[in-house]
């Protein structure tokens, strides 16, 4: 095929990635000299005419992107000589991208034309308390609802309208008028949580709904005909001064996900559409639906934004589109008249002139609907908006670094969303003159929004505003590898799945080339690997899982057929991000994956067959948690006028100490409520008693095996029998649904769990999950008793934005779980909701907060506390143990911060549950000075019920193993000959006889020494009668987990004779907040490699030795981990001590099975 043949849009107009090598400056051009990431190739640049303003840098990476006059697309020259002339970039010729990676809304993009500090703002920190929410706003609340109607009746008329047969005839095109009044119930059930945020009565809405009705019929009517577009005479639209007949022939999609890495933008398009205009077919065009103002500035900007998708589209069509629909249906004269209590009438099912025309102007005129015809001066202009606003959002910019504040227009500012932002951060990143103020926002909005801030608020807002953006930058590397980074590579590191075909669905569940999808409704794509490519092998051998959040973009076409190139050299994904999902299931062949569009009909209006298209699926971390993060440290320093946020401040960063309430007061509390205790030990009292005294917060630091389940469901019994509201919250689903079950277990089921995800809900709390009240009909005043009524409310601390809360905002107690493995911003976060006091559970002498960017954190543990503070309560532990490494990566929880500030408002869980006396003194003795203890005799003395028969005749360290008096033993394989070895992914760079696994470059560890000795032990246990699901494996190394599950599977999960399934094998991390009867940690590293970062932080180690009940096997190279850290030399040297170390120089020939 000829590559004068080819359709061509901005993929295959576009340069490659380009890096600017040197940028040089002349009176009539900047001319930059880059190089080609990819091909290495050098090529000049000259920016001309208003390109030359363009702030490019040295080490910017840039693309152009080649066009025409008339604004049709070049296909890019890649074999053009590095030599040639600069490539000119004018007003006429051509478009310059700068920082492409960083995808800027369209929508951000068009609302910057007025303020470009204001569209940074709010791009970076999304404005607005949880309870303040965008959810709750009744303007977007009723404009959701007309866009979902509009919708779903757009899916609806797409699967039954046959587009080739003038037989199909309704007075709406496709749509049956009784599926409007249908189409409401469903707009309104899908929203009841919405409705129930901003106080909006179900019936109230659906006069609303019902009255834009015969707006949305006449729509169809006039652009859609009676369901045979070539009878259709479409509606006469103005753009700018000319005159336009537009028809709509087809929809092809909704609601359709948008990424372009060579336009640099994003978007979610309201529809796309195959347009007719002024009789000519002029392809897929864009169809926008509004419900604000539609004059003035709102207008300019919806055109500008409607003009920007016209880009995208162009993008994902391989070819130009010219023509947008603008339509703006006006819900305002409705909502006026219920506030009115006026009587207007409503259309009715029966009503005769539903969907007749009732005037021209409403489409004549061009009032309510408008083509959008961009020209080539406003792309060219809309594109250099888009750089100005892209090199403040790119991945590195200051934190401090903003667009100058908006001058001579005082009123515009005082009403602005992001005022307080806006003042806040002038003084407290960019440390602004007050000069400048007098001239734009004003020193009294200057002074209203930040006159509470002090320098130590100042210094922590920095912090963690810093801490945040780094976060943010890390993930964003992963997104920009799928398309910086060639899906084999990725998958080569565990990122994602590539060279994949979409299967066919099933005969029950097929899906037409029409049939479309409406927001929140998902359908399930099930993906093998394509027979066409070279890449083979095991789907599930990838980090890629169950529940994981990821992106399906459409890799490449391989296909002969006219229109399409052999290749896309500018970047490493043909479409990206097509749609998003959640894997439903993986195994060796398939994955599946519930996504938000139909891929079968993306891929026949491509006119592609599902063999012609290789796709990826990409992991990718959810955005917002970031936004969450931000917006929680915004809110605790913008809202000065707040109670919650103030005493928030005061506590956390000005360093205020806990009140509690007197302990006779306290007590005859509980006399008045025996029962509320339970049957609790001393401690577990103690912290309910300090809970119900306590006025602000208390903390409560529940060593491994505690109880701290049991304790917490205790202090939520009591606060609920005295009819006190508790938000309770946690970093994890499962630390969240274990504290539910327990109540259930209880005998207390007056709670509400929140969670947009049930797959990812205990099943034994869904019937008290939000969905199950938030039934067809309920009716808004019904919602809202049952919601109102039940004095617990639960969900993940990254979970408070839910609907629900943005009406509760206040509780009496709010709980946060597991607060020790948070960051601080995610843990304020519930916090905001505490009228009154607000408990934190968690153990810093385990794993710390996850802290991805923590590379450039490291500090010498010199720098950490190191003394030991007299705390009131007798057995209050060290603030820090000084057993750690020499090197550790220091992320704060708030649990630690307000341990070390206020060690009196900690109570300490002492008395375990869950470790035999042996097991427990090894970490009691590294970690916990002595103050964890056995809670009753039958624990101290428990190990796990092994069968003795033939002991006699094992190896030594296998009689160890199977020996019931030897809680705690380690293995050493100093002395065997494998070694391990440098992997990625659990794929292994020095092959093994018999293995198909190749080398790869990213490093991580894993030992098959190591994992022999873990499957010989394993074998070894099981013959002795121990089930396999008492036996888990742990390690600190994905790679190791990874490989251990395999040669476990192949030892153990078919044809043994055990009839059991392997156990079950996690990273440390994973397990934390878990146990078993007998555990094993291999610790992977051998005897010629020295102990990285993960080994060297004792929190980690503390975790892991502190998992076991009955049995723990500890499996590694003695030496090597002596000399790893202070803290593991010190626990070597305790089982040494012991004789608890046993050689593991020989394997039985029967573990060498392949």
């Amino acid at each position: 095929m000829g590559r004068s043949e080819a359709r061509v849009g901005p993929t295959e107009a576009s340069s490659g990635r380009l890096l600017v090598l040197e940028v040089a400056t002349n009176h009539d051009a900047k001319v930059l000299r880059t190089v080609d990431l990819a091909s290495r190739k050098q090529r000049n640049i000259a920016l001309c005419e208003d390109w030359i303003d363009s702030d490019v840098k040295q080490g910017d990476v840039v693309r152009v992107v080649l066009t025409h006059e008339n604004g049709s697309f070049q296909l890019w020259d890649e074999d053009a000589n590095e030599d040639t002339v600069p490539l000119l970039v004018t007003n006429d010729l051509h478009l310059f991208v700068h920082h492409p990676d960083t995808l800027v809304s369209a929508t951000s993009v068009a609302d910057s034309l007025k303020c470009l500090r204001k569209a940074v703002l709010a791009c970076r920190t999304p404005s607005g308390m949880p309870a303040q929410s965008a959810a709750a706003s009744e303007a977007a609340v009723f404009g959701n609802l007309i866009h979902d109607l509009f919708q779903i009746i757009l899916a609806s008329d797409s699967t039954t309208r046959d587009y080739e047969s003038p037989e199909c005839v309704s007075q709406t095109g496709g749509v049956d008028i009784e599926s409007f009044f249908e189409a409401v119930e469903e707009v309104l059930y899908r929203n009841y949580e919405s409705l129930y945020a901003a106080k909006i009565l179900d019936q109230n809405a659906r006069h609303v709904l019902h009255k834009v009705i015969p707006d949305i019929m006449e729509w169809y009517k006039v652009f859609m005909g009676s369901g045979n577009h070539m009878n259709t005479i479409g509606g006469l639209l103005r753009d700018g001064k000319s005159s336009h007949r537009v028809v709509v022939k087809e929809v092809h999609d909704i609601e359709e996900l948008m990424w372009s890495p060579v336009l640099g933008l994003k978007g979610k398009i309201d529809a796309s559409m195959q347009l007719k205009v002024d009789e000519a077919d002029t392809g897929v065009g864009v169809f926008e639906l509004k419900t604000g103002n539609s004059l003035g500035y709102s207008s300019v900007a919806h055109s500008a934004q409607t003009a920007l998708y016209t880009l995208l589209m162009s993008d994902r069509n391989s070819r130009v589109v010219r023509h947008g629909l603008l339509t703006y249906i006006q819900y305002q004269e409705a909502l006026k008249s219920i506030l009115s209590e006026k009587c207007v009438d409503i259309p009715s099912k029966g009503d005769s002139s539903v969907g007749k025309s009732r005037t021209s102007k409403t489409i004549e005129g061009g009032q309510k609907n408008r083509v959008v015809i961009p020209v080539r001066g406003e792309v060219v202009a809309l594109t250099m908006q888009r750089n100005r606003l892209a090199a403040f959002l790119r991945p590195g910019a200051a934190i401090d670094d903003l667009p100058p504040l908006l001058q001579g227009l005082p009123q515009i500012c005082s009403k602005c969303f992001v005022n307080g932002s806006c003042m806040l951060q002038y003084k407290q990143l960019e440390r602004g003159p007050i000069r400048n103020l007098s001239g734009g926002p004003g020193i009294d909005l200057f002074k209203e929004k930040t006159s509470h801030l002090s320098k130590e608020h100042e210094e922590y807002y920095r912090f963690w505003r810093s801490v945040l953006a780094m976060e943010e930058e890390h993930a964003g590397r992963s997104s920009r590898e799928l398309w910086s980074k060639e899906g084999r590579k990725r998958e080569a590191e565990g990122g994602c799945l590539s060279n994949l075909m979409l299967m066919p669905a099933e005969p029950s569940n097929s899906v037409s080339p029409h049939q479309l999808l409406t927001l929140g409704n998902r359908v399930c794509a099930t993906f093998t690997r394509h027979p066409k490519t070279n890449l083979i092998g095991d789907i599930s051998k990838t980090r890629v899982a169950k529940g994981d959040y990821v992106v399906v973009s459409a890799e490449r076409a391989i296909t002969d057929k006219q229109g399409f190139t052999d290749s896309y050299g500018s970047t490493f994904t043909w479409q990206c991000g097509l749609t998003n999902g959640f894997v439903s299931n993986i195994d060796s062949k398939s994955i599946s994956v519930l996504v938000g569009r139909s891929l079968s009909a993306w891929t026949l209006h491509q006119g592609l067959n599902l063999s012609e298209v290789v796709w990826r699926i990409d992991c990718e971390e959810i955005s917002s948690s970031h936004n969450t993060s931000k917006r929680t440290i915004e809110n605790l320093f913008c809202n000065g006028e707040n109670e919650i946020t103030t005493r928030l401040r005061q506590f956390i960063v000005d360093g205020k100490g806990p009140k509690f309430d007197r302990t006779d007061l306290v007590q005859s509390k509980l006399e008045e409520k025996k029962n509320d205790t339970l049957s609790l030990n001393a401690d577990q009292r103690r912290a309910v008693e300090m809970s119900l005294r306590a006025k602000d917060y208390l903390l409560i630091l529940g060593m491994p095996g505690t109880g701290k389940t049991t304790t917490l469901a205790a202090i939520v019994l009591a606060f609920a029998s005295r009819e006190k509201s508790v938000l309770l919250c946690s970093h994890t689903n499962t630390a969240v649904d274990n504290l539910l079950v327990k109540l259930l277990d209880l005998g207390f089921s007056d709670f509400v769990r929140l969670g947009r995800n049930l797959d990812v809900i205990d099943k034994r709390v869904h019937d008290n999950h939000v969905s199950k009240i938030c039934k067809p009909g309920i009716g808004t005043e019904q919602l809202e008793k049952e919601l109102d009524a039940p004095r617990v409310l639960a969900t993940t601390c990254l979970g408070i934005n839910h609907a629900v809360l943005a009406r509760r905002t206040e509780f009496d107690l709010v709980v946060v779980d597991e607060a020790s493995q948070i960051l601080q911003p995610i843990c304020i976060g519930p916090l905001q909701f505490a009228s009154g006091a607000f408990i934190l559970v968690g153990d810093h002498y385990q794993l710390p907060p996850l802290q991805r960017s923590s590379g450039d954190n490291r500090r010498p543990l010199s720098r950490l506390v190191k003394k030991q503070r007299k705390a009131t309560d007798e057995k209050a532990l060290e603030l820090e143990k000084v057993a750690a490494s020499s090197n550790v990566i220091e992320n704060e929880s708030l649990f630690r911060r307000l341990c070390i500030k206020h060690p009196e408002a900690m109570v300490s869980l002492s008395l375990q549950y869950r470790m035999g006396g042996q097991i427990m003194r090894l970490s009691n003795e590294l970690v916990y000075c002595g103050n964890l203890q056995c809670a009753t005799k039958a624990v101290e003395m428990q190990t796990l019920q092994i069968s003795g028969e033939g002991i006699r005749n094992m190896l030594p360290w296998l009689q160890a193993v199977r020996d019931p008096s030897k809680t705690i033993i380690f293995l050493d394989t100093s002395e065997l000959e494998a070694k391990d070895e440098r992997q990625s992914n659990g794929v292994r760079s020095t092959k093994r006889p018999g293995s198909n696994r190749r080398a790869t470059d990213k490093a991580e560890r894993e030992n098959e020494s190591d994992i022999d000795t873990v499957v010989e032990s394993v074998r070894c246990l099981m013959e002795a009668g121990v089930a396999s699901s008492d036996i888990t494996v742990l390690s600190p190394f994905r790679a190791q987990v990874h490989l251990t599950r395999e040669r476990l599977a192949e030892n153990f999960d078919s044809g043994n004779s055990f009839g059991e399934r392997s156990c079950q094998v996690f990273t440390i991390d994973q397990y934390q907040g878990k146990d078993n009867r007998c555990v094993m940690v291999s610790f992977v590293r051998g005897r010629l490699n020295p102990v990285g970062p993960l080994l060297q932080d004792w929190r980690r180690i503390n975790v892991a030795i502190t998992r076991a009940k009955e049995k723990l096997i500890l499996i590694g190279c003695a030496k090597t981990l002596a000399r790893g850290s202070s803290f593991l030399g010190a626990m070597i040297s305790w089982l040494r001590m012991r004789n608890l170390i046993y050689m593991v120089s020989v394997l039985p020939v029967e573990g060498f099975r392949q």
